[in-house]
Parts: structure tokens; sequence; C-alpha cells
């Protein structure tokens, strides 16, 4: 899984969304950063990160309870650009396994996402797969004019 992002401490779903990707159990998490000082706020971040899913006092495990993440390879970088693209291109030379999920960092993974994705892949005629996407409002009962339709 390659996580790009330019805002760890002023993101609020940042925390959620990294504990999702651990959860999911994946051989390798790749956060990548723009620079060397928020790849430094990133490894802070993780070391409480990991120490609540080990403990399953995350509040964003819901039932789940203790969770071993031990055999999630978790590599912190930064590219010297705040640019997506850069970033997930930086971060694609790290990766060690046949498939790669990319995700932005107010992405919230179902803990069974990578168990129901990567079957998908055991037909050699696939390459690519996209996931139906569910959006949380943040302000349900906001009024828009969009909202309407």
């Amino acid at each position: 899984m390659i996580l790009p992002t330019v805002s760890v401490l002023d993101n609020p779903d940042f925390k959620e969304c990294l504990t999702a990707c651990l959860i999911n159990k994946p051989a390798m998490v790749i956060i990548v950063t723009d620079t060397g000082f928020r790849a430094t706020e990133v490894d802070k971040q993780l070391l409480s990160i990991r120490d609540k899913i080990r403990s399953g006092s995350s509040n964003f495990l819901s039932r789940l309870g203790l969770t071993d993440i031990s055999g999630v390879d978790i590599r912190v970088t930064y590219a010297n650009v705040a640019d997506k693209r850069r970033q997930m291109t930086h971060a694609i030379l790290y990766v060690q396994t046949p498939l790669v999920t990319f995700l932005d960092d107010h992405v919230f993974l179902r803990p069974a996402f990578l168990g129901s994705v990567v079957p998908v892949f055991e037909n050699p005629r696939i390459g690519l797969y996209g996931t139906k996407k569910a959006v949380r409002r943040k302000h349900p009962k906001a009024y828009s004019l969009l909202g309407k339709y």
C-alpha cells in the first residue's frame, strides 16, 4: 500500500486512514511525504498508532480488539516535492510485491478490504481493479444546493 500525504498534523483523518491500512495486514505500507520534517512527524504518529493497534485500544478498531501487525513492513520516506504523482513515483521504487494499492490520506478501508480485493487478481486477465466508494459526510445536516440532488 502506498499512502502519499503532505499533511499529517493538520489532517484529522490521517490516524484513522493509517490504522485502517495496517489492520488490513498488507505486506508493506509505504507512507511518502513531501519533506523530511513531515516524514519525522509520520514516524512520531506511527509509534502511537502501532501501540494502540497492538493493545486493542485504538478508537478505530471497533470490535477487532488486539490485532497483530508485526508482519507488516512499514516504511516512511519523502520525495522532496508536494506533488502526489511524484510522491507515488518515488514510493513505488520500494515496492517488493506483485500488487500495489494506492490510496489517499483520507480514505478509510474496511478491515477485510485486502482479503476481498486480492482474489480478483487470481484471474490473469485482470490487471486493474476499482472499488465502490462510499462518502462519509462530516456535516450530514449541512445544507447545500447540490445536496438536494
